[in-house]
């Protein structure tokens, strides 16, 4: 009986050129993920939602989206 080999170093066959089916599935997928990653780095990107004035003052006060707010100074 022989035993097998697992460390053959045997050259692999060469793969087979993509046919226009694969081609155009590998093409469809990689836009769906590229889609996919695109709207979640969107989402996660803090954005202002809404700016309040204090007259008094004379600064504005903007709010993120992730709840901090930063004071902006008006231009001297």
């Amino acid at each position: 009986m022989r035993d097998q080999d697992f460390y053959a170093t045997d050259r692999p066959e060469p793969s087979k050129p993509l046919t226009k089916f694969e081609d155009s599935a590998l093409f469809f997928m990689l836009l769906i993920a590229l889609g996919v990653i695109s709207i979640a780095v969107y989402l996660f990107i803090p954005k202002v939602e809404h700016f309040t004035y204090d007259p008094e003052t004379g600064k504005a006060y903007r709010q993120w989206t992730y709840g901090t707010v930063d004071v902006v100074e008006p231009d001297s």
